[in-house]
């Protein structure tokens, strides 16, 4: 039986196109990726995916945290380097806007053609376009610039600034928790 002859068979059915097979793939890839690294573990988030397609969860010692990164992951059949060194990707505003209310969000690339990941923090993107637009988030899509390759070796560093966000925001959380009704609650920003 030939193909045609089975699709005529089995009737009308939704079609896989080449955004859907990038996606199955360069998760596949990352998985790949982080495998026998114990201390950052993936969580498959896609089950309504309004712009998370996982996390990152922080694994200290075999003890696992809910110290997590939101992480968008976006797909290229093939990437190009600017001159000015940098990947450029556009993503919808609403996109990025919804990342940055998430813990840790962090945009992951992957380029299939030469199997490589590339990654940006959502909240350093944020920066860069309030320094160029302080009105992007009044824009229709935005473009990010990947410069870092994500790589094993990277790893260690993705792990250090989840941990230090995560607990800071547990810090935040806790003063709160503790100030009464009654009390002024300061806080002081150290740009460290």
């Amino acid at each position: 039986m030939s193909l045609d002859d089975l699709t005529s068979q089995l009737g009308p059915l939704p079609k896989s196109d080449e955004n859907a097979r990038l996606q199955r793939e360069s998760l596949k890839a990352l998985n790949k990726l982080l495998a026998g690294l114990d201390d950052l573990i993936f969580r498959d988030e896609r089950i309504e995916d309004y712009g998370v397609d996982g996390s990152f969860e922080l694994n200290v010692a075999g003890r696992v945290t809910n110290l997590r990164a939101q992480v968008q992951m976006k797909a290229s059949a093939h990437v190009t380097v600017t001159k000015g060194g940098y990947i450029p990707l556009q993503v919808d505003t609403a996109n990025l806007n919804y990342l940055l209310y998430g813990s840790s969000p962090i945009y992951v690339l992957w380029d299939a053609q030469t199997d490589a990941f590339w990654y940006v923090w959502a909240q350093e993107e944020n920066r860069r376009l309030l320094g160029e637009n302080p009105s992007w988030s009044q824009q229709g899509s935005v473009t990010l610039q990947f410069r870092k390759r994500f790589t094993r070796e990277v790893v260690p560093s993705i792990v250090e600034r989840v941990l230090q966000e995560g607990r800071q925001q547990r810090d935040i959380r806790d003063r709160l928790a503790r100030a009464t009704e009654g009390e002024q609650v300061f806080f002081r920003i150290d740009a460290e």
